[in-house]
């Protein structure tokens, strides 16, 4: 089964040409309305298919593919507060549509699985929730249970069927209009993939403890964190956090963002990323190294209307395992956004330079990216550049389709010296 990149984009711009009328829809199910009207709480879900697939370039000998499909369902609902109090939840089904590749490269193994777009079943959120408007805190609550997180190091990265979830502990606190703060606990995390066999490691979708994220064979006290954002100065907004990984690492961050020029019609910002971790003692004596690690994400980003480009750089410190930067939960960083998750941007001594860029018209969107890492060391890939193309179109509330494809290319590989990643969606909310 050959990949033809051609009629992809063709069917893209056929759908970017279809008028936004065509697929109108109620927004919501009639049900799920009258639910909200009773004063019942609030119901929504949404039925997903993805279709995708990757060809692998190999040196040496025949290229290989894999391809799969699945559809998932999800279910989610947020009870009226009583007192302040609300409970919630989501659930979430994929079925596995299909699924084929080439046998004698990957043997037994499910190429849906490989692409981690298979079967799962889970119970992705479920908490309970206290607001603190009564107690002079507007917007401000407790949430305690399976919930996403929306912070700078721990976020939701939904790229297949579900979004990363934590078995936390949250609290939110706004009481400036200026200044807002989360401070939590962390315990378990499902991670974003369909392999919900496996029992540790970043891949497993099943509620892991953190320790078993990280692969190491002793239990810890979970990961307490703190992050505050304070929007208050005239031209830049600075975010501060800490991540307290218990007998693992502490990491350490922040994000600022200044506006540089600003007129009518055009805005230039100055972003910088900032992150520093250090091994605690139990895991250094695990990995056999003293951890210490630095990176600066720095880019500027020019903005007309609805189109913004940024170009920057994505730069690790030292040279080795011991200057690696660990990421247990997908963060918010330039190296996490390519669709092909080879994560080369973290190592040591690495050195990424990319450019980002996002047009909105109508009810389109189009992203691009292209990242381009020199590891700067003796890994069996040396160099990657990747370019990424993600072009979204919603009809009303209801319908929407994406398209997303990534090209990969390797230096100094002995094995794959290239990737094609295709993904076609296909998602009703209703």
């Amino acid at each position: 089964m050959s990949v033809n990149v051609f009629p992809l984009l063709l069917f893209a711009v056929a759908i970017s040409l279809m008028p936004a009328t065509r697929l109108e829809g109620e927004g919501n199910l009639p049900l799920f309305k009258t639910i909200k009207k009773e004063g019942y709480g609030d119901l929504s879900g949404r039925v997903q298919t993805l279709l995708m697939g990757r060809k692998f370039e190999n040196q040496g000998s025949g290229d290989t593919e894999l391809h799969s499909g699945s559809t998932a369902f999800s279910l989610n609902y947020e009870s009226p507060a009583y007192s302040g109090f609300s409970v919630g939840g989501e659930y979430m089904y994929s079925w596995k549509l299909y699924s084929s590749g080439d046998r004698q490269a990957f043997g037994s193994l499910d190429p849906a699985y490989v692409l981690s777009n298979s079967d799962f079943s889970i119970l992705n959120k479920v908490y309970i929730r206290l607001a603190l408007d009564d107690l002079g805190w507007e917007n401000s609550y407790l949430k305690v249970g399976r919930q996403a997180l929306h912070t700078v190091f721990a976020g939701t990265y939904n790229i297949r069927q579900k979004d990363q979830s934590y078995e936390a502990v949250l609290l939110h606190l706004e009481n400036n209009k200026n200044l807002s703060a989360d401070l939590g606990f962390i315990d378990k995390f499902s991670s974003w993939t369909s392999r919900d066999d496996l029992t540790n490691g970043p891949s497993a979708n099943g509620f892991n403890p953190v320790e078993k994220v990280e692969g190491v064979p002793y239990s810890t006290n979970g990961m307490p964190f703190a992050e505050v954002t304070y929007t208050g100065f005239e031209r830049a907004e600075l975010t501060i956090y800490d991540f307290y990984g218990d007998d693992l690492y502490n990491t350490f961050g922040f994000n600022i963002v200044g506006t540089v020029f600003e007129s009518d019609e055009f805005k230039t910002d100055l972003k910088i990323k900032y992150i520093r971790q250090s091994g605690m003692d139990r895991y250094e004596n695990f990995v056999g190294f003293d951890l210490q690690s630095d990176a600066l994400q720095a880019g500027v980003n020019f903005q007309k209307g609805d189109f913004r480009i940024e170009p920057g750089i994505f730069i690790v410190s030292g040279g080795g395992a011991d200057n690696d930067i660990h990421s247990p939960f997908q963060p918010s960083l330039i190296i996490e956004e390519p669709m092909v998750e080879t994560d080369a941007g973290f190592f040591g001594g690495s050195q990424s330079f990319f450019v980002e860029s996002n047009y909105s018209w109508n009810d389109n969107n189009l992203y691009m990216l292209y990242l381009y890492t020199d590891l700067h060391s003796s890994n069996p890939i040396d160099k990657s550049k990747e370019f990424d193309i993600i072009y979204t179109r919603n009809f009303g509330s209801s319908y929407y389709f994406k398209l997303k494809m990534a090209f990969v290319d390797y230096d100094g590989s002995a094995g794959v010296t290239g990737i094609l990643d295709y993904r076609l969606f296909f998602g009703w909310n209703l």
